[in-house]
């Protein structure tokens, strides 16, 4: 599992995507899920639409957008 990120292949802002990349999961099904959930809420007491939506916004703003092209993992030491 690598660093949470925002990512390029982005339906709006690159969230679900960026955290399908980070847990090694497909994009599609990651927006599918927050999607559900989200819809979900609003017939149930648990989690609210409003309270993913906000989640969504959070993570908008705190995630770093990874380039396609940067290298994975730590950058190398020089032992």
């Amino acid at each position: 599992m690598s660093a949470m990120h925002r990512s390029k292949d982005q339906k709006i802002a690159g969230v679900c995507a960026g955290l399908a990349e980070s847990w090694g999961i497909d994009p599609s099904k990651m927006r599918i899920a927050v999607g559900a959930v989200a819809l979900l809420g609003v017939f149930s007491a648990g989690i609210s639409t409003g309270f993913m939506v906000l989640m969504y916004l959070l993570l908008w703003w705190l995630l770093p957008v990874k380039d396609k092209d940067a290298p994975s993992g730590p950058p190398p030491t020089g032992d």
